[in-house]
């Protein structure tokens, strides 16, 4: 038995010979020196910039870790064993 997948899925076939193009293509196929304006292309300049956002701790986490260094040094702060070596054990699986 031979199964046709487009009338399976009840699609049409698709509109391949159709071309459609940009602006942007049309203008610098036309245009013997294209602006720089219409061409593709990413801006990495801003990168450090991202990284040094993404690196700087947030208000929330300086005092969450002030706290619990409160904790630490008054000998205050318990480590449940359970959840260390389940830590330990789930890191161990991921290759960490």
């Amino acid at each position: 038995m031979k199964i046709d997948e487009r009338k399976a899925l009840n699609t049409q076939k698709p509109q391949s010979e159709k071309v459609y193009e940009t602006k942007a293509n049309v203008s610098s196929r036309t245009a013997k020196n294209s602006s720089p304006a219409l061409q593709d292309g990413v801006a990495l300049d801003s990168q450090d910039q991202l990284r040094a956002l993404a690196m700087a701790p947030s208000a929330e986490d300086t005092s969450r870790v002030a706290r619990l260094t409160q904790l630490v040094q008054s000998g205050q702060y318990q480590v449940d064993p359970a959840a260390l070596s389940g830590a330990m054990v789930a890191a161990m699986l991921k290759g960490y």
